[in-house]
């Protein structure tokens, strides 16, 4: 039978465990961001990433990586979008 501090206690590590955001890996995401067709569609995942970076735990670096990979597959898709003069 456990005793009513050890039943405190593993309710208090449940509640901690719980607290703790979750750990990602990032390379998924990444993923995403390269087959990404439209400004549109990245924009869209830059929403998403604003409201998931809260919920997750991602270092700093990984969080510099995943804004630069969105700013500049955005800036990427931009230029393509600029029509290049065709020589005949």
């Amino acid at each position: 039978m456990k005793t009513f501090n050890t039943y405190l206690t593993e309710a208090e590590d449940k509640v901690k465990a719980a607290e703790q955001k979750a750990r990602v890996a990032i390379d998924g995401f990444l993923a995403k961001i390269e087959a990404c067709k439209t400004p549109e569609g990245v924009t869209e995942l830059e929403k998403f990433y604003k409201t998931r970076v809260k919920e997750v735990d991602i270092t700093d670096a990984e969080d510099i990586q995943i804004r630069d990979a969105l700013a500049g597959r955005k800036q990427e898709l931009s230029s393509d979008d600029v029509a290049e003069p065709e020589e005949f």
